[in-house]
């Protein structure tokens, strides 16, 4: 009982700390699409 209860905690960690370097990622390539569309808007004016 206690082992399936410690199986479950560790294998919903390991889910968030996943979720987490996913979110990272993706908010990282957002910042660099909007830096790439401020340098071409910047060409084009």
């Amino acid at each position: 009982m206690i082992g399936c209860f410690l199986i479950s905690a560790y294998i919903r960690r390991l889910l968030i700390y996943q979720l987490n370097i996913l979110i990272k990622q993706a908010s990282l390539r957002i910042q660099n699409v909007v830096i790439i569309i401020r340098e071409r808007s910047l060409e084009y004016y």
